[in-house]
């Protein structure tokens, strides 16, 4: 496959190949820049992938397998299946230290999530477990305790605590209800003789309790 002219990748980005116009328009919103194969794809039994820049000259390359030591099989824990086969199953093959090795199998890993992660960093099965955290992994399997819950506070602007950086509200809000003119008993604005009226029919009565 020749990119087109002019292509490039920013440190740090994703870029997507697919073989139909139906992955393109599956992962069309994700706002990565996305080429579809003319001709072929890439075999879940394995081959050689390499990228050359405009000069022929190869930047990177990997030849990839479905056979042991290269991770190919389904992982179940306490007979739960975590990980689909990479080999035709729902996993994909995942790079799991870039500043290593490529062509080293240990450093590939199948996918912790079905279909993999396409446009987004590879998964992991390490993460915040916890629901009731900000950072919940909704792919993690094991906890690495990094769970923050700064995302709490009072979310209500009228409250006298309100905090501005709160995204869940944890119910601590606090409210100011004092009356800014206790004198209008009628509450119609203003403090006049219907006030006066009210407050000595009222005179010398028993409050509720």
């Amino acid at each position: 496959y020749v990119f087109p002219e002019g292509t490039s990748i920013a440190a740090g980005e994703f870029v997507l190949m697919t073989v139909s116009d139906e992955g393109t328009a599956n992962y069309s919103g994700l706002g990565v820049q996305i080429f579809q194969l003319e001709l072929g794809n890439f075999s879940n039994s394995g081959e050689a992938v390499s990228i050359e820049d405009g000069f022929g000259n190869v930047v990177d390359a990997v030849t990839y397998d479905d056979a042991d030591p290269w991770p190919a099989q389904t992982v179940a824990v306490l007979g739960n299946v975590l990980v689909q086969s990479p080999d035709g199953g729902c996993s994909t093959l995942e790079l799991i230290q870039t500043d290593l090795n490529n062509e080293d199998p240990d450093n590939w890993q199948a996918s912790w999530v079905d279909n993999g992660t396409p446009g987004a960093p590879n998964s992991s099965a390490f993460g915040c477990v916890d629901a009731a955290a900000c950072n919940f992994a909704s792919g993690a399997f094991f906890d690495d305790g990094s769970c923050t819950y700064d995302c709490y506070g009072c979310t209500y602007a009228d409250a006298t605590n309100y905090d501005a950086a709160a995204t869940m509200e944890n119910g601590t809000c606090e409210f100011d209800f004092t009356d800014p003119c206790p004198a209008d008993v009628n509450e119609d604005g203003q403090v006049g003789t219907p006030d006066l009226l009210f407050f000595l029919s009222q005179f010398g009565s028993d409050c509720p309790e």
